[in-house]
C-alpha cells in the first residue's frame, strides 16, 4: 500500500504537533517546582559595604536546586553588608551577609568569634604583589633561640587576609606591594601572633584558598641548611661570664700625694709627703710622725 507523499507531510505535522503538546503539558505541569526566584549580584559588589539599588537582581532558579540560604526578594538584601566580595551572577546567601543591624566598614567583614588584627610592612616579608583580600596565609616566625642559633618557625595557618594597604577589595588585575595586611584570626591566635612579632621577623606564605589541611612542618633550625653537605655546622659558644663578674673586688685606691687615707679606725702606715725616710702614723683621727 503506498501513500501519497501529501499524505505522509501530513502526518508528520500531526506527530510533531502531538509531540510538542506533551512537551509544553509537562512544562507546565512542572512549572511550580522547575523556577523559582533568587537574588544574585548583578555587578562585582564589594565587602564591608552596603548593597545598594541596582547592584543585585533576581533570576529564574531550578527549585529543587536552589542554594541553602539564598533570598527571593531583591528587599531581602539591599542594605544588607556583605563579608566577602560578591561576583556577578554570583547567588546572594545568607553565609555572605553579615548580620541586618551592620554596619559598613571592616568590622561588619570579621566572622562571629574571630578578630582582626594589622601587621605592618617593617613586620611582614613575603609574597608582596600577590597577598589580597580573601587569600589564606600561613605565618612563619625567624629568630634565634637561646644558643644563638637561627631557626624558623610556622606559628599560623591558614589565615585569612580580611584587608590590604587598607583595602578590602581583590583587584587580581591590580596586585599591589604589601605594606600593611590586616588578618582573621581567633583571640588565641591573636596573641601567639603578637608575641610572635617580638622575637623575630614575620613571614607570610601565601596558601590555596581550597587547602585547609595542617602542614605537619616542625620548623627549620640552621643547621637543618647543611644537611647532606660537607659543611659542619657548629653551634655558637654561650656566652661565658663576664670578666668583671668573675674577678674580686677590686683593692681600693691608694690615697694621692699630698692627701690622707680614708678615715677607717684602724692603723694605717703611708709614708710622708715632705721626708720620704719618714713615717707617718694615723690612729682614728690623730697622726703622729716619727723620722727614720
Amino acid at each position: 500500500m503506498k501513500f501519497r507523499p501529501s499524505i505522509l507531510i501530513g502526518l508528520a505535522v500531526v506527530i510533531g504537533l502531538l509531540a510538542a503538546a506533551i512537551v509544553v503539558k509537562l512544562v507546565l505541569s512542572g512549572n511550580a517546582t522547575v523556577a523559582k526566584t533568587i537574588v544574585v549580584a548583578a555587578e562585582g559588589i564589594a565587602p564591608g559595604r552596603k548593597i545598594a539599588v541596582g547592584q543585585v537582581k533576581t533570576v529564574d532558579w531550578f527549585a529543587d536546586n536552589l542554594p541553602e540560604g539564598a533570598f527571593q526578594k531583591e528587599s531581602d538584601v539591599i542594605g544588607r553588608v556583605p563579608r566577602a566580595a560578591l561576583q556577578a551572577g554570583e547567588p546572594i546567601l545568607a553565609v555572605h551577609l553579615a548580620r541586618p543591624d551592620s554596619n559598613s566598614g571592616l568590622p561588619a567583614m570579621i566572622a562571629e568569634g574571630k578578630r582582626a588584627i594589622s601587621i605592618g610592612a617593617d613586620e611582614v616579608t613575603g609574597v608582596a604583589g600577590f597577598a589580597m583580600p580573601g587569600n589564606y596565609v600561613d605565618v612563619l616566625v625567624s629568630a634565634s633561640d637561646s644558643q644563638g642559633v637561627a631557626f624558623s618557625r610556622i606559628v599560623l595557618e591558614g589565615v585569612k587576609i580580611l584587608a590590604v594597604k587598607q583595602q578590602t577589595k581583590a583587584n587580581p588585575d591590580e596586585p599591589v606591594v604589601v605594606n600593611a595586611v590586616t588578618l582573621e584570626m581567633t583571640p588565641q591566635e591573636a596573641e601567639r601572633l603578637d608575641l610572635a612579632r617580638s622575637v623575630g621577623k614575620l613571614s607570610l606564605v601565601l596558601r590555596s584558598e581550597f587547602d585547609r589541611n595542617p602542614s605537619g612542618a616542625r620548623g627549620a633550625r640552621l643547621p637543618d641548611l647543611f644537611i647532606g653537605s660537607n659543611i659542619v655546622f657548629t653551634p655558637p659558644e654561650k656566652p661565658g661570664v663576664p670578666a668583671a663578674a668573675a674577678s674580686p673586688a677590686a683593692a681600693p685606691a691608694a690615697p694621692q700625694p699630698g692627701q690622707p687615707p680614708a678615715q677607717t679606725g684602724r692603723k694605717t702606715s703611708v709614708a710622708a709627703p715632705n721626708n720620704p725616710y719618714a713615717i707617718e702614723e694615723i690612729r682614728g683621727t690623730s697622726r703622729g710622725r716619727e723620722s727614720q
